[in-house]
């Protein structure tokens, strides 16, 4: 009597193997990595379908997850800077974009100029920490 346990080949294989019982060995561990890979591959197919069906992507827009305080209107800033702006956008990205806002730099404490130091110095660290070949 036959069991499904004989037929699979990581419980009948012998203490030493032949070389076809080897490549049958092989060759199964090779089917099972493969379908479990489409199987990974379909259900994430599947999940892209249906997020890009049913989910309401486009619907966020970048603006509103940018918190209306933080979001200068164009009205307060000097046309020429606003049309410099956008042509220094234009010549880097060259594709279409849309500046959501423009804020003003922040001027620095000395507080915030010490942790600057100490970044550069730890980036300066790990940079030095790699060795180039």
């Amino acid at each position: 009597m036959m069991t499904i346990y004989e037929n699979l080949v990581f419980i009948v294989l012998p203490a030493y193997p032949s070389f076809w019982e080897n490549f049958h060995f092989k060759l199964t561990g090779l089917f099972v990595v493969l379908a479990t890979l489409g199987l990974i591959a379909l259900i994430l197919s599947a999940m892209g379908w249906f997020f890009k069906t049913f989910g309401d992507r486009g619907k966020h827009k970048a603006s509103k997850m940018i918190p209306d305080a933080l979001i200068t209107p164009v009205s307060e800033i000097d046309p020429e800077i606003v049309a410099v702006i956008t042509a220094a956008v234009y010549s880097e990205i060259r594709d279409s974009h849309r500046i959501i806002s423009i804020r003003p730099a922040v001027s620095q404490t000395l507080a915030d100029i010490y942790r600057q130091v100490w970044s550069l110095e730890g980036r300066r660290q790990l940079f030095d920490s790699h060795k180039v070949r």
